[in-house]
């Protein structure tokens, strides 16, 4: 079979028919570096990938959560369409800002700090976010998992070499590893 017959396939295949998980990570990954982003959902209890969408968008992410109820906790980047988009689709889910970002955002805005000599709440933004940096700091759960998820994909997207797009990509992603 040639790649444009999987592709072909894979472009109408719906996705794998799980159960919504109960703490999902959320992530972006990069088709194309500075072009062009999707979002990776991953189960950060079973560590499956658990869906992909196109993009990275709020609507994208509230579409896939009020068609997937049941989520209870979100892990996520401190990005705003990740918040907005876990506040929209799943209000009820508690939103975990992820350690890893937290960190870095932390660091650069000690940096920024030392820089200019100003409020570090202010140079990070924590208190228009503080729930999910509390909770991402009090927690168990992360994305850990959802950024080691996205350098598999970077892998398999390496290795498919540009040739086939979004729906090959996605079947290969979340087939179990």
């Amino acid at each position: 079979m040639g790649h444009r017959f999987l592709y072909a396939r894979d472009r109408a295949s719906p996705g794998p028919n799980l159960p919504p998980p109960r703490v999902l990570g959320v992530d972006d990954w990069a088709f194309r570096k500075g072009h062009r982003y999707g979002t990776i959902l991953y189960d950060l209890e079973t560590h499956q990938p658990v869906d992909m969408l196109a993009d990275r968008t709020a609507e994208s992410l509230t579409l896939w959560l009020k068609a997937h109820p049941g989520v209870e906790i979100i892990s996520r980047d401190r990005a705003s369409a990740y918040s907005e988009g876990a506040r929209e689709g799943a209000p009820d889910a508690i939103q975990v800002a992820d350690r890893f970002h937290l960190l870095k955002n932390l660091g650069d805005a000690l940096e920024r700090l030392l820089n200019r000599k100003r409020s570090i709440l202010k140079a990070v933004g924590i208190k228009k976010d503080q729930a999910a940096v509390e909770a991402g700091l009090s927690l168990p759960w992360n994305n850990g998992a959802v950024e080691g998820s996205v350098n598999r994909l970077k892998m398999i997207k390496r290795q498919m070499y540009g040739r086939a797009g979004f729906a090959l990509l996605r079947r290969r992603v979340l087939e179990p590893t």
